[in-house]
């Protein structure tokens, strides 16, 4: 670890995206897994946000005209090298607490985040069936390419002979 000249600690990438990696491991709590490394948690959190973003960018196929997300991705659309893409990201729920609905313009953003919700919703539901089905109700996207293997012989099981 080199230190910056304000004596900042300047760590080695390959760090950062391993404790990012351990960070988005499920039931690992991120301000445990900093404390444990001595950092601060919001430090590990911002590399948390950077290697989810990467996977976000990563399952884009390139013929997507309008991407929808969560608050956990704001500011993508400034990070993210697809140009082609319109990111339609959700409110962070405190910003949307404070929503005035008396107020035209407030109820207009309100009624934005409710469309936004229901197209997530529509597609995120039969991915949340899935899941259930078959015992990963807690995994992430990123979870999922590690357990493909079995997700796919899951799939198959049905369809082998039984001779």
């Amino acid at each position: 670890m080199r230190r910056t000249r304000k004596g900042t600690p300047n760590y080695p990438i390959e760090f950062r995206r391993e404790l990012a990696k351990q960070a988005c491991e499920p039931g690992v709590s991120v301000a445990r897994l900093a404390l444990e490394h001595g950092l601060n948690t919001n430090l590990l959190f911002k590399w948390h946000r950077a290697v989810n973003e990467a996977h976000a960018q990563a399952l884009l196929h390139g013929e997507e005209t309008a991407v929808y997300a969560d608050a956990e991705y704001q500011g993508i659309e400034k990070r993210c090298e697809a140009d082609a893409v319109r990111w339609h990201v959700a409110m962070r729920p405190a910003k949307r607490r404070r929503l005035d609905p008396g107020d035209s313009l407030d109820a207009i953003f309100d009624q934005i985040e409710r469309l936004k919700a229901g197209i997530r919703a529509t597609v995120e539901h039969p991915l949340r069936i899935l899941k259930r089905q078959f015992g990963y109700p807690k995994t992430r996207y990123g979870g999922l390419m590690n357990n493909t293997a079995q997700i796919t012989t899951l799939f198959a099981w049905p369809f082998m002979d039984g001779s």
